[in-house]
């Protein structure tokens, strides 16, 4: 299968999770949070909602506390995952990208609780949400 160009990197979320051995909800915040305003800026409110759907139901339903990093070679993934989301981020011109970039660290390297990520992911999209009826 042909890789996704508009990653924009060699290193794209499907190797952090492979590496780390995601489950699919996890591994479909870590998705859906990349590509928001990436992919199609069309789509970014609904790539938020849809990591944010996902998140809820490992957080809720699974019951899951926090994401941990399983390797070296998933970290070192993450790390370049996080800088190229930097800069795919700020050559697409996505809104709230320093927020969104700011989960991804948050979550996938610090392994904070995941209660708190997902009010921080919850008030972004009210952000966005807010910004789009000005």
């Amino acid at each position: 299968m042909k890789r996704n160009e508009y990653y924009g990197t060699d290193v794209q979320p499907i190797d952090f999770i492979d590496e780390n051995k995601c489950l699919f909800n996890e591994g479909n915040v870590l998705k859906y949070l990349y590509r928001a305003g990436i992919k199609d800026k069309n789509t970014f409110l609904e790539d938020l909602e849809k990591a944010c759907w996902y998140l809820e139901r490992d957080f809720e339903h699974r019951k899951i506390i926090r994401y941990s990093i399983h390797s070296i070679d998933a970290r070192g993934y993450m790390k370049e995952l996080c800088v190229s989301y930097l800069e795919e981020a700020k050559k697409n011109n996505v809104p709230y990208y320093e927020a969104i970039h700011g989960i991804i660290y948050a979550t996938f390297i610090c392994g904070i609780d995941l209660s708190i990520t997902l009010g921080l992911l919850r008030y972004l999209i009210l952000e966005v949400k807010d910004a789009n009826t000005r």
